[in-house]
C-alpha cells in the first residue's frame, strides 16, 4: 500500500509539474554565407578579383582596396518572424596584412537602386571602373568605424538585419522587399603603404567558418516536451486508478 501510495504520488507530482510549467524557448543558430563577395583595386581599375580566396582591404598613397559583400537573406528562419530575431551579427576571418595598417569602416547599402546587383555585375565581373557607385559613401548606412583591421570582424547588425526584412519601418523608404543586402568596406587613408588581408567565401573551408557570414540567431517554436512528459504522467495515473 505505501510502494503505491509513493507512485501515485510521484506520478501526480510529475503530471502536475509538467503541465503547468512554462515550455522552455531555444534558440537555433541561421548562419548565412555571402551570396558574392569582392576587392577592387584603384591601381587595377579593369582588372576583377571576385573568386579569389581572399580580399585586400586599405587606402594609402593612391593603392585603394575596397571590399564589398552580397547577402540573401530569402531565409525561411528569418523571413517568418523578422521582428524575434535576437542577435545578427557580421563575421569575417582575418588572414594577414602588409605594411602599415590603419582602422576602417563598414557601409550597409539598402536603397535597391544603390545594393550590388550580382545580375548585372556578377562576382567575377566587379571592377573599380564598374562597380556601380556603391563606393559613394554620402547615402548609405554606417554600421561600424574604428574596426581594428589586424584581427576578425565581429559586428552587431541586428537592428540591420530586422529592417531589411520588414520588421522596422523607420527603414521601409529604404528597402525594397527583396531581402538582399549588401556591405561596402573602406579602411581609414594611411600615409605609407600597407593593407589587411581577409578571407573570401572561396576560401577553403568545407564548414564555411572563414567565409563572410552573417550569423543570425532566432528563437525556435516552444518545445512542447514537458507538457507531453505531463500527459503520460496523468495517462498513467488513470491506468493505475482503474486497476
Amino acid at each position: 500500500m505505501k510502494k503505491t501510495l509513493t507512485i501515485t504520488c510521484t506520478l501526480l507530482a510529475v503530471a502536475l509539474l509538467a503541465a503547468t510549467a512554462v515550455p522552455v524557448q531555444a534558440e537555433i543558430v541561421v548562419p548565412i554565407v555571402a551570396e558574392a563577395d569582392a576587392y577592387t583595386s584603384e591601381t587595377g581599375p579593369t582588372t576583377n578579383y571576385g573568386g579569389g580566396t581572399t580580399m585586400i582591404w586599405g587606402d594609402s598613397e593612391g593603392y585603394t582596396w575596397d571590399i564589398y559583400l552580397h547577402f540573401d537573406l530569402n531565409v525561411a528562419e528569418l523571413t517568418s518572424a523578422p521582428e524575434k530575431i535576437t542577435e545578427a551579427r557580421l563575421k569575417l576571418t582575418y588572414d594577414s596584412k602588409y605594411g602599415a595598417t590603419a582602422a576602417g569602416k563598414v557601409h550597409a547599402i539598402l536603397k535597391d537602386a544603390e545594393e550590388w546587383d550580382t545580375t548585372t555585375i556578377p562576382e567575377n565581373g566587379i571592377t573599380w571602373n564598374n562597380e556601380g557607385g556603391m563606393r559613394d559613401v554620402s547615402s548609405k548606412t554606417l554600421v561600424g568605424s574604428g574596426i581594428d583591421s589586424t584581427t576578425d570582424i565581429d559586428l552587431d547588425v541586428t537592428d540591420l538585419v530586422k529592417w531589411v526584412l520588414g520588421a522596422n519601418s523607420g527603414y521601409s523608404a529604404e528597402v525594397d522587399g527583396n531581402n538582399k543586402l549588401t556591405f561596402f568596406m573602406r579602411r581609414n587613408y594611411l600615409y605609407g603603404l600597407g593593407y589587411s588581408v581577409y578571407r573570401s567565401k572561396e576560401y577553403a573551408d568545407t564548414d564555411d567558418s572563414d567565409a563572410p557570414r552573417l550569423v543570425v540567431t532566432v528563437p525556435e517554436p516552444a518545445t512542447m516536451g514537458l507538457l507531453g512528459l505531463g500527459f503520460v504522467g496523468m495517462a498513467a495515473l488513470r491506468r493505475r486508478r482503474r486497476k
